[in-house]
């Protein structure tokens, strides 16, 4: 559902984008990115914003977000965000990150509502774009309760919240000029953010 998203993010070919120091690429809220403690949207934890510039940039956040969500327990991941926004470029940044990655083939489950990658650990990623005019689906509630796969979800915004887990990190993406910005807020166990 988010053909082109990987272009987009590319600028111009005669900028050179700003690569991420190796602080910066730890603890993304370092730089032009901030954390800070509150509630968002009824969840209680820390709420951290990154500016996306380049396709680097989103790799590098992706290795950050996989370290975020499987240390220590794996936390499943939810992401919001337009069409287009690049929810489905940061879970294909997030998959190489892993190892095993070289055997999926990491697309948008559009149609299949659910594609699992023999990553370790595995990964159940979901789209539930097409949720909003049809009934949950059951394999979804099985991944969430499950602690051998790493669950990425897509187009959350049509997961009524009573169905989220208390447990979670929820991934907010938006346009912002040529780039993106990204907000990353870890609830229950999952709110590590500060950690990393």
């Amino acid at each position: 559902t988010e053909d082109g998203g990987r272009k987009a993010l590319h600028r111009n070919a005669d900028e050179r984008p700003q690569p991420l120091s190796e602080r910066r690429t730890k603890n993304p809220e370092r730089g032009t990115g901030n954390a800070e403690r509150g509630t968002q949207h009824g969840e209680r934890g820390t709420l951290m914003r990154q500016h996306l510039d380049s396709p680097k940039d989103t790799e590098r956040f992706g290795e950050w977000l996989v370290r975020l969500c499987t240390g220590s327990g794996l936390c499943p991941v939810f992401f919001q965000g337009e069409l287009g926004a690049g929810k489905t470029t940061l879970i294909q940044a997030m998959v190489r990150a892993l190892p095993g990655s070289e055997n999926a083939e990491v697309s948008s489950p559009s149609f299949t509502i659910v594609n699992v990658y023999p990553t370790e650990p595995p990964v159940a990623h979901f789209d539930l774009y097409r949720l909003q005019d049809a009934a949950l689906e059951e394999s979804l509630f099985e991944y969430m309760a499950s602690a051998d796969h790493l669950l990425l979800v897509e187009w959350s915004e049509h997961l009524p919240r009573r169905y989220w887990p208390e447990d979670h990190i929820r991934v907010k993406l938006a346009f912002q000029g040529e780039g993106r910005s990204v907000e990353v807020t870890g609830s229950g166990r999952c709110d590590r953010i500060q950690d990393f």
